[in-house]
């Protein structure tokens, strides 16, 4: 469980430099791409010891997560997981939608808190749905939203596909990606 929260907190410390001022002063001082370089391995070294400390943590029941649990958050995922794609693909979705990877971050601790009541679980999962929503909120008060331009339709056509398509491989990659099967 250590390694679990230490992890947690390198990848949320890290995750708060930009909104801390000194983004800027670190990239005049060693560059962009030293900058970037470090940010992602600090990040990655996180996202590891999340995976590993997850892994490997004692599992401490909670609570008895619900049997329609499951199937609620198989759903939830099929909002999550496109919402991560338009994220990613330039669409028109983005012109409405202000913070769609924190939100499919949001939706997909939400689904998961759902269906895990153990305690590893838990504070992963909770840890990071507060943190897209602390991290949605701040980034709105700090800046109005400026909705992007127009794009051609047909990337918003690419967009949903990939979304159902990446959660299909989700589904049934998820016995490799996190170790549990869904079937």
């Amino acid at each position: 469980m250590t390694l679990l929260i230490a992890g947690l907190a390198i990848f949320f410390v890290i995750h708060t430099v930009p909104a801390l001022n000194i983004k800027n002063s670190l990239i005049t001082k060693f560059g962009e791409g030293p900058y970037k370089g470090v940010f992602s391995l600090i990040a990655i070294a996180g996202m590891v010891m999340i995976v590993y400390g997850k892994g490997g943590s004692e599992f401490i029941t909670i609570w008895t997560p619900p049997a329609w649990s499951r199937h609620a958050t198989m759903l939830i995922m099929l909002l999550a997981v496109p919402m991560l794609v338009i994220s990613l693909i330039p669409n028109n979705f983005r012109k409405k939608i202000r913070h769609p990877m924190l939100i499919a971050v949001s939706l997909w601790s939400i689904g998961h808190l759902l269906t895990n009541g153990d305690l590893a679980s838990i504070l992963l999962f909770g840890s990071f749905l507060i943190f897209a929503v602390s991290k949605m909120y701040s980034q709105s008060k700090r800046s109005p939203f400026i909705a992007p331009g127009n794009v051609s339709m047909a990337l918003n056509v690419v967009t949903l596909i990939a979304g159902i398509v990446l959660y299909g491989v989700f589904v049934y990659f998820h016995r490799y990606i996190a170790g549990i099967p869904l079937f």
